[in-house]
């Protein structure tokens, strides 16, 4: 496991400084996610300000803010791409030079895959945190 976590997280820590490495792609990502999200809570609230007793469904206006806030954050983590990056590999030949490569392809991708999720979790989360 030691041996594992010595050859693989390197993959998953560069992934993470690459989603830092552009100023431009970082704050774009952050500003179009807080974009989406506020259009979302700001359509919620519309639709609870129009409701008689402030519950939908079961849900008060507090646990709908948290609803969004959280599915924003677990979207992120879970629209990582690894289909399109293997895609990407296929078509510009690469995958074949990888596959040579002593280090398994799958786990690599996996890894990567890992910090793009590390990232998409915790970046975002701060800003969402510290407005709440």
């Amino acid at each position: 496991m030691n041996r594992f976590l010595k050859v693989y997280w390197p993959f998953a820590l560069n992934q993470i400084k690459s989603n830092f490495a552009y100023k431009g792609r970082f704050y774009l990502f952050i500003l179009g996610r807080i974009f989406s999200m506020f259009i979302t809570y700001y359509l919620w609230m519309a639709i609870y300000g129009s409701s008689r007793n402030g519950v939908l469904a079961g849900f008060t206006r507090n646990e709908m803010i948290l609803y969004i806030f959280m599915s924003y954050v677990a979207s992120g983590m879970i629209n990582i791409g690894i289909s399109s990056e293997i895609g990407e590999n296929v078509v510009d030949g690469s995958i074949a030079m990888m596959l040579v490569k002593p280090i398994d392809y799958r786990f690599s991708v996996i890894s990567k895959a890992f910090g793009t999720m590390v990232y998409r979790a915790v970046v975002p989360s701060v800003f969402i945190w510290v407005e709440i």
